[in-house]
């Protein structure tokens, strides 16, 4: 096991959690995709298609805030 700490505290923490919004952003966009290709099967199915579009970008954009201030120095 690795015991080397190469960030901080508080930027290990916003890696760890902007790479689960990064994880979470790719899950909606592969159901965004697998649903873009069934037959339109119903309401249920655009509502699901609508709602992964909107997720995307509701799991992308903190993710990549959370990686990016990731490699501030915080005091």
């Amino acid at each position: 096991m690795c015991t080397d700490k190469l960030y901080p505290s508080p930027n290990r923490q916003m890696i760890a959690l902007g790479m689960i919004f990064f994880l979470f952003c790719d899950i909606n966009v592969g159901f965004f995709n697998i649903i873009g290709y069934m037959e339109p099967a119903g309401k249920y199915i655009n509502l699901l298609h609508n709602i992964s579009s909107i997720s995307i970008w509701l799991f992308y954009l903190p993710s990549q805030v959370l990686l990016c201030i990731s490699e501030h120095i915080f005091k």
